[in-house]
């Protein structure tokens, strides 16, 4: 090589290089100013939230910027142009947080993946849309985005690889010569464009999962520290909440897991045949069996799960307290009713967790996760109480006394069944007293529970979901009235006044329920109420942690019953202490109805191991034939391929 040619390869070379870096300069300069909008926009175009966010969490501003580098390069490698990359990226975050706002503001939620799932139903937000707010979005967005092309047009002479020369000419025909050298140049020009697409956009996908992977795959745990990311906390039980301590970028990441387990040995689909078949067998063997089947029964089904309903006197020896019996109607329910205690898996929290066994009869045991938020918002169809119940001829109501975003209750109560969602908004009764720490009481709850019993004309299957007792305990919230008092001067911590809170609202609860009892018997609706309380106060912790596993297991026993308001046939009995997927199957026995074939393989199961917790079972296995098919029914039907259906 020549003198000459080396100067001018080594120009050239320069030049690629010099080009090279003022379009990957735009691009990550793009990636910050772009995240910096897309935080504005969800802070409620809030710039001093803005600059205040990044102070206190600059480790998550720049780690969503490389998430957004990673996006931005992939609009890169499609359009091959910085600024459009740019001008799309921006449309689309005017966009999203458009739809983000608007779904916070009127549906207290933010925007979820499973959201696009449900696009056909966009129709019904459009009563709630400001048209000229839309309006302005849909014009920044074409702006942006033609503005990027500008740019990018204007902007080719000092951005461009391989610049088309254009000859001269005073509306000439360029020579045939002069054509075929601008087709060159095209073909050049073309060519160079493909090879690196080609490279960048696999490779922009590729970076966006590597970088994404740490919060995409979270293993569905309920609650996840990230200690690298500034001590970031992620939370599986309300995602407006996630959103708002990790920004809308990192809580949508979040929320694209879909939890994986390993599938049991022999599972697939022959197995699964295999199963349903000798229990279809069984189902017919039962329907000689004199039980009555669901769809006879004239009486509606009430399901209470009541937030931390817990017995105190479990623990008195190790909590002392001053004050009557905190719940007295359990009490004097239990010598004229089946009572028992569950064993809730949970403690101190994971309430919809507890919500999904006894809905679904299934089993949290194998996935460890939280199935509402990781795994049924991706499931069209599960097995469940409901719809059995819509089967069998029922109207099914679900009833929450505070927001429907809790651990994604919208979502995933209409996949298990439930035709109607009633949420604090749409409550008429809204009453709260010092009991419930600002959440709206039980009373009002029941209270809801019988105008709906009272002015439907077909059977319901209703699930209610009290607040009341929620957490946080707080000793001034009842004032002079308070009836107990709590003082061990052997605790380390100080545990008065949460404990001595609690008490006073459980006893409340108690009370509340029976006034709901009460106003049942006066009913002409025939009503079955199944009734537990999900878990204990996590205001235990001594008793939770001990080594000594009796002690231990003690803060995972709730109070349930099964009553009716009639004669049902059921005897006052000590129920059998079971956990939550196995309540159902319980109330089934105690009512004598039939069992359909989902309903046998649970029946199989809970005479097998009638507690099927980690916490119980600790390292121990469950064992049993009818456990085993129990455990492939759960894997098929939450994780594997669904042929059961």
């Amino acid at each position: 090589m020549d003198k000459l040619k080396f100067q001018y390869f080594f120009r050239r070379v320069g030049k690629v290089f010099l080009i090279f870096l003022r379009r990957w300069s735009i691009l990550i300069l793009g990636a910050i100013l772009l995240t910096w909008y897309l935080q504005y926009r969800t802070l409620g175009n809030n710039a001093e939230a803005v600059w205040t966010s990044m102070d206190e969490k600059p480790e998550i501003f720049w780690y969503s910027s490389l998430i957004i580098f990673t996006l931005l390069t992939l609009f890169y490698g499609i359009f091959y142009g910085p600024f459009r990359a740019i001008g799309v990226v921006f449309a689309i975050i005017t966009v999203i947080t458009y739809i983000n706002n608007t779904k916070i503001a009127f549906r207290g939620m933010p925007l979820l993946p499973e959201d696009f799932q449900l696009a056909d139903q966009a129709g019904t937000l459009t009563d709630f849309i400001d048209t000229g707010e839309l309006v302005r979005v849909i014009l920044a967005a074409v702006l942006s985005t033609s503005l990027g092309f500008l740019l990018d047009y204007l902007a080719r002479p000092i951005l461009s690889y391989f610049p088309v020369r254009k000859k001269k000419s005073k509306k000439k025909k360029l020579t045939k010569r002069a054509r075929a050298e601008r087709k060159k140049q095209l073909r050049i020009r073309a060519l160079g464009e493909l090879i690196p697409r080609m490279v960048i956009i696999p490779s922009a996908i590729f970076g966006f999962f590597l970088v994404a992977d740490p919060i995409i795959n979270h293993g569905g745990a309920a609650y996840q520290k990230y200690d690298w990311l500034g001590g970031a906390e992620f939370i599986s039980w309300s995602q407006a909440l996630n959103y708002e301590q990790n920004t809308f970028l990192l809580g949508f990441i979040y929320n694209l897991n879909r939890y994986n387990i390993e599938p049991p040995k022999d599972y697939g689909k022959n197995k699964m045949a295999e199963i349903k078949q000798k229990y279809t067998k069984l189902s017919k063997e039962e329907s000689n069996v004199k039980k009555k089947d669901l769809k006879d029964a004239d009486y509606n089904i009430v399901v209470i799960l009541n937030e931390s309903f817990y017995d105190p006197m479990l623990l008195k020896e190790v909590y002392p307290f001053n004050g009557p019996d905190p719940i007295p109607v359990f009490r004097e329910l239990s010598k004229s009713t089946p009572t028992g205690y569950m064993y809730s898996p949970e403690y101190g929290g994971g309430t919809a967790n507890v919500e999904f066994e006894v809905d679904t009869s299934l089993s949290n045991y194998w996935a460890q996760t939280t199935p509402y938020t990781s795994i049924l918002p991706k499931l069209d169809r599960i097995v469940s109480i409901a719809n059995t119940a819509k089967a069998a001829g029922y109207k099914t109501t679900a009833i929450h006394s505070y927001t429907g975003e809790m651990y994604k209750r919208s979502y995933v109560l209409p996949i298990e069944g439930f035709d109607d969602f009633i949420t604090q908004d749409k409550m008429h009764h809204t009453e709260r007293d010092g009991s419930s720490g600002g959440y709206i009481n039980d009373r009002s709850i029941y209270a809801e529970t019988l105008d709906i019993l009272e002015n439907s004309d077909k059977k319901q299957l209703i699930s209610v979901l009290t607040m009341q007792d929620h957490a946080p305990y707080q000793l001034e919230a009842y004032g002079e009235e308070t009836e107990y008092s709590f003082d061990d001067p052997n605790s380390t911590v100080d545990l008065a006044d949460p404990i001595s809170a609690y008490l006073q609202g459980v006893h409340y609860s108690d009370a509340y329920l029976g006034e709901f009892l009460e106003n049942l018997k006066k009913s002409d609706e025939k009503t079955v109420v199944l009734f537990f309380g999900d878990h204990a106060p996590g205001i235990f912790s001594y008793a939770n942690t001990s080594t000594d596993k009796e002690l231990a297991d003690l803060t995972h026993l709730t109070p349930y019953f099964i009553w009716a308001n009639f004669d049902a046939g059921m005897k006052p009995t000590k129920l059998p202490t079971t956990t939550p997927n196995c309540l159902t199957n319980t109330m089934y026995d105690m009512l004598g109805l039939k069992k359909d074939v989902e309903g046998l393989i649970v029946a199989g199961a809970c005479a097998e191991n009638p507690i099927l917790a980690p916490t119980y079972l600790a390292d121990s296995q469950p064992k049993g034939k009818a456990t085993t098919d129990y455990e492939l029914l759960n894997y098929d039907i939450l994780n594997g391929k669904q042929y059961w259906f």
